[in-house]
This record gives C-alpha cells, sequence and structure tokens, in this order.
C-alpha cells in the first residue's frame, strides 16, 4: 500500500523521501527509495518538516502508528481518524482528504495540519443531531439515559397515560412490555402477558387477539423497513422530554424503540425541544471536562459518555446488543426501593453508580483509583449529583449496601479468602462481579464458603480478547 502510494505521488512530482516500517525485512522496495524501521532506524530529517503518510489497510491501527510517529518527533502525519476525537463532520473531511491523498491527488491542495490538532478534542454538541432543521429536533440518545413515558412529564390530559404506574419512568432496558411482545411474536415466548400488564386496561380473549393481529401487521413493517435502513424510525421518531435528572422520557414510540432494542441497537432516534436539547448539552461542564481530558491526555472511555458531544468519542464497552447494564436492570427491577443502597467498586468510571443514581436511590457511593477527579465531572456533566464519590484512600469504613458492584476488576482475585470475606460483609443482597469465563475459580466455591446462598450467570461478552463472564451472588 504505501508502494504504491509512493508510485503515484512521485508520478504527480512529490519527493518522496523514505519508508518507514515496524518489520522492513522482506519488503520489496517499488522506488528505490530506503526503508527505515521505526522505533530502531532513525531518519536522517527534519521531522518538522516532513509529511509522513500512514499507509496501512487496518484503519484501526492508524491512530497507534501516528502517536508513535508523533513521540519520534514528526508532526505533519495523514492518517484515517478512525477512534480520534473529533466531530463527525471533522472525521468526514479527514476520511476523504487521506482517500484523496492515498490515491495520489494534488497534495498541495490539502492543509496539513500539526498532529497536535488531532490530539486536543474537537467535539461538537451537534454530532447526535440528525436533524435540526426546524424544533424539534431529531437526535440520537443512548439506552442509559431513555426512560418511559411518566403521567408526571406528560405534556396534556394525564389519563391518556396507558401504561401501568410501575412500568412509567423506568429505563428502556427494563422495559418488559414490548421486549414481551416481540419475543413473542417472534416465536420465542409461548405468551405475553407482561406486555398485557404494561396497560391499565382490561381486555377480553378477543380484543387481545385482535391486538395482537395488529402489532403482528406492524412488526411485519417495522422488518420490511428496517431492512432497507433506519429513515423509516428516523422519520418515525418518537418524542421525549427532559427529565432534570439528567435523561429522557418517551412520550409514546415505545413498539418502535423495543424493535430497535431487539435488533440490538444502543441508540435511538428521538424528537426533543431545541431549548431541552441546549440543557443536556450543559455547556459549561463540558469545557470543564474537555479541559481536563485535554490535561490528563483521555482519549478514550470504558464505556460510552451519553453526552452529544461525546457521541463519536471512543468506547470500549456497551456499544452494541443486549447491555451488561441491561441485564442488570432487568434483574433487579422491582428488587429495590429509595432506601436501597449501591456501592460501586468496578472500573468503568463510576457507571453502574451513575445509572442507579438515576433511579431516586438515596444511598449511592462510588469508590475508584485515580480517576475519581473525572468521575465527579462527568457526574456534573450528566447532571447526576446524588452520587458520594471516594477514593480507594479515602474510604476506609465497613459499611452493608444492598447491591455491591465488582465489575472489570481483573487487578482483584476473588479466589483470595480476605476479599471474599470483605465482600460478604459489604453485601447486604447483591453481589455482581465480572470474570473470565473458563477459569479455574467457580462461583460454587464462593457460595460454599459464604452467605450467598446461589450465583445467576447473567451475561456473556468477549473483551480484549478474552471471553468475559457477568453474574451475581445473591444473598
Amino acid at each position: 500500500m504505501g508502494g504504491m502510494t509512493a508510485q503515484r505521488l512521485i508520478g504527480n512530482g512529490y519527493n518522496v523521501r523514505a519508508f518507514l516500517d515496524k518489520c522492513k525485512s522482506g519488503l520489496e522496495n517499488m522506488t528505490g527509495k530506503r526503508i527505515y524501521q521505526m522505533g530502531t532506524e532513525r531518519y536522517c530529517c527534519d521531522q518538522g518538516e516532513c509529511v509522513v503518510i500512514v499507509c496501512l489497510a487496518d484503519g484501526m491501527q492508524h491512530k497507534e502508528v501516528a502517536f508513535g510517529l508523533w513521540k519520534e518527533g514528526y508532526r505533519f502525519i495523514v492518517c484515517l481518524p478512525m477512534n480520534f476525537a473529533v466531530s463527525l463532520m471533522r472525521k468526514v473531511e479527514l476520511t476523504n482528504r487521506y482517500n484523496e491523498i492515498l490515491e495520489g491527488q494534488n497534495l498541495k491542495e490539502h492543509r496539513i495540519e500539526n498532529f497536535e490538532l488531532l490530539m486536543s478534542y474537537d467535539l461538537d454538541c451537534y454530532d447526535a443531531v440528525i436533524d435540526k432543521a426546524g424544533n424539534p429536533y431529531i437526535v440520537w440518545v443512548r439506552e442509559e439515559i431513555l426512560y418511559t413515558e411518566w403521567s408526571y412529564l406528560w405534556k396534556g390530559d394525564r389519563e391518556k397515560v396507558r401504561t401501568a404506574a410501575d412500568v412509567q419512568n423506568v429505563n428502556i432496558a427494563a422495559y418488559e412490555g414490548g421486549r414481551n411482545l416481540l419475543q413473542y411474536l417472534y416465536g420465542m415466548e409461548e405468551d405475553c402477558e407482561k406486555y398485557w400488564k404494561v396497560s391499565r386496561t382490561e381486555r377480553t380473549q378477543r380484543e387481545k387477539e385482535e391486538i395482537i393481529e395488529k402489532r403482528e401487521r406492524l412488526l411485519r413493517i417495522y422488518e420490511r423497513e428496517y431492512c432497507q435502513g433506519l429513515e423509516f424510525f428516523i422519520a418515525g421518531a418518537p418524542n421525549v422530554v427532559w427529565n432534570e435528572k439528567g435523561y429522557w422520557n418517551l412520550h409514546g414510540g415505545h413498539h418502535r424503540t423495543s424493535f430497535l432494542q431487539q435488533r440490538g441497537h444502543v441508540l435511538f432516534p428521538v424528537r426533543m425541544e431545541k431549548e431541552e436539547f441546549d440543557i443536556w448539552c450543559n455547556p459549561e461542564k463540558l469545557r470543564k471536562i474537555l479541559r481536563y481530558m485535554n490535561k490528563h491526555n483521555i482519549d478514550k472511555t470504558v464505556v460510552p459518555i451519553p453526552h452529544p458531544a461525546f457521541f463519536n468519542f471512543e468506547a470500549e464497552r456497551e456499544l452494541i446488543g443486549d447491555t451488561i447494564l441491561g441485564k442488570i436492570v432487568r434483574f433487579l427491577k422491582r428488587k429495590l426501593d429509595v432506601n436501597s443502597s449501591v456501592l460501586d467498586c468496578s472500573k468503568m468510571e463510576g457507571y453502574f453508580a451513575r445509572n442507579f443514581a438515576r433511579s431516586s436511590l438515596r444511598n449511592v457511593v462510588y469508590i475508584g483509583g485515580d480517576e475519581v477527579s473525572f468521575v465527579k465531572m462527568l457526574n456534573e456533566l450528566l447532571y447526576v449529583s446524588s452520587v458520594c464519590c471516594f477514593s480507594e484512600k479515602e474510604y476506609n469504613q465497613i459499611d452493608v449496601f444492598s447491591v455491591v458492584f465488582l465489575l472489570n476488576r481483573y487487578d482483584m482475585n476473588i479466589e483470595e479468602l480476605l476479599l471474599q470475606r470483605k465482600l460478604e460483609k459489604i453485601t447486604g443482597k447483591y453481589l455482581f462481579v465480572e470474570m473470565t469465563a473458563g477459569e479455574p475459580f467457580s462461583p460454587d466455591t464462593l457460595v460454599k464458603k459464604t452467605s450467598f446462598r446461589y450465583y445467576k450467570k447473567l451475561h456473556q461478552e468477549v473483551y480484549k480478547g478474552k471471553m468475559r463472564e457477568i453474574g451475581v451472588f445473591v444473598k
């Protein structure tokens, strides 16, 4: 790829000086130019003047290689912007520029900026906006901050809110009605009783059959349109209302949302008022956290940040399909009340503490390492003020919590007896853990040695090349 690019550039009158390669042995030099091994041999030139073009078919490697070149002193680097924290518009511009340069087109027409500009964050709240032509906007919103309708926030006749009180204002991942209906229509469940419980209206068997027939036809329409893209779902995006606790409540559209969720989507198109979108953006807190991230070179997160400016920001987990959070909120549904307490010791940037604090729990604590300051700013940005954040050094008391999260903690060995005893002491009811699937340690061992009654596996996924298992120990 590098050889062909060099030939095209030479053919257009450019001075190609040399090749840089990680493993130069065995390469056929197509141009007669010398090949230097990156990190070992230093090309004698003014690195501040050269333009380096990253020629790799695997776009996922561009960021790592570009950072390596920058550390060697090169300042003008052309690469694909995959995983860079830049706006969508900038990402498209850089990708088009890269492809044109690779084709040997006029390099002088393109502005090659100092690579440091790509290392600073160019994030735009409007990256999450699909259509801002009018008011309301059509915007992408993530699963963890999308909740079912709530009569308290309903604009209009509250008697027209047809959902039962106990399924109002719950995270969309815990909305059993839509999930149950779809699984019934797909033949995955024997009945759809949970779907009927969502409604407060009593229905005869005949009425139920008529409604199911309508939903069956609706599902066929959804399937047909989905095969052609998301335009239908974007055009029919449901309305949402901003909740001061830091999330959105649906105003209808549960069937469309549940369908996309069943298809593995964690992002949903919704309509929101411009004024409420501006509140969500929270510009003052956004500027504060971006300064912190620039200063500490935070260029990706473990879990996505459900804020419009971070729509294109790189994250490692919870990006598609049935998420860990979704499995957990469904497991815990109706098991917690306002007096329940939560301790989040996971290395996931306060993810579980933040999401359960939105459920009006009175005592939610996050304990972390060096990232505590970042977590506090994240909580401020996302309007979650009720989480008490401590560093591991600050928090040394032994309290009992209804729910304890210990996920993504591979620095801890759950086989250690002292750790097991501590976890038994601080867990009042539920302990959520993450383990590498297939390892010698068996959850049954912990059940036999402690007061936990049983273990239930909730989720499996591949993360960093290994199969991970998320489960819960129950007292």
